[in-house]
């Protein structure tokens, strides 16, 4: 067993029933305010400019599995239904990578493609108090203070973060000593992500704001196929999983992430 999912479990999941490409409007207006009107005044005009995020429904597979018919008959459990199961998180992993990482080019826009830098660290393989606060303040109080931000970064900068501590002496890492108060890092929540890279040269290691902004699109749900005849002079059944995917982020402004130093 592998942990592999951690920003979906942030994100906006649409599951839908078929795959058209869906367009979503995209806006920033926040530099336009409205106006004090006077009586009998006339109201001013201020237009707005959108774009549009595209979501696919990009086609993955999990690759097939031969089982043999002696195999499918003797065992005591119910493979089927285990071999379904295991389909499922190999398309889940494949799928993870994209969502973490993807080029957006032929597949999803992974969230650390999609992000611009927040913040760029002092050094290559550490990070400080002080990059984790500038990473927060590059994404906008809207966001930052919306109750939903958090980090996201993999299991070996987890572990550097464990290290670090405050002003004070105290970590800034704060476990959860109950169901209702959450582990913290510098007072804010976080996952994991085993597909986000570890601190390297001008690696992009972790992000922060709301991830909620994040929407994976799903069409209908994992379709596991068994094929009878394929391979019947050898006495196998094989069975393979299909699930079409894609994945970006509809508002740029709500997450950033950090970049590593250069050298």
């Amino acid at each position: 067993m592998k942990q592999y999912a951690g920003v979906e479990t942030l994100a906006t999941v649409l599951t839908t029933e078929t795959g058209n490409a869906i367009p979503f409007p995209t806006n920033d207006d926040t530099a336009n305010v409205g106006e004090l009107l006077a009586e009998n005044t006339a109201a001013a005009e201020q237009d707005t400019t959108f774009g549009t995020v595209l979501l696919e429904s990009y086609m993955y597979s999990s690759k097939m599995i031969r089982i043999s018919l002696q195999l499918l008959q003797d065992n005591d459990v119910d493979l089927e239904n285990y071999i379904a199961a295991m389909l499922g998180r190999r398309l889940g992993r494949i799928q993870a990578q994209h969502i973490a990482t993807g080029t957006g080019s032929g597949q999803p826009n992974g969230i650390i493609t999609a992000t611009s830098t927040g913040f760029t660290a002092a050094s290559a393989t550490a990070i400080t108090l002080s990059t984790l606060t500038a990473l927060e303040h590059s994404v906008d109080p809207a966001y930052r203070n919306n109750g939903l931000a958090k980090f996201v970064f993999n299991d070996a900068t987890f572990k550097a973060i464990k290290d670090l501590q405050d002003s004070t002496g105290a970590p800034l890492w704060r476990p959860s000593v109950a169901d209702s108060i959450p582990s913290t890092i510098n007072g804010y929540q976080y996952a994991i992500d085993v597909n986000y890279p570890s601190m390297a040269i001008n690696a992009k290691v972790m992000t922060f704001g709301d991830h909620s902004e994040y929407t994976i699109r799903r069409v209908s749900n994992v379709g596991i196929k068994r094929l009878e005849e394929r391979y019947a002079e050898y006495a196998q059944v094989a069975f393979i999983g299909f699930n079409r995917m894609d994945a970006d982020l509809l508002n740029t402004s709500a997450v950033k992430h950090l970049k590593m130093a250069a050298a």
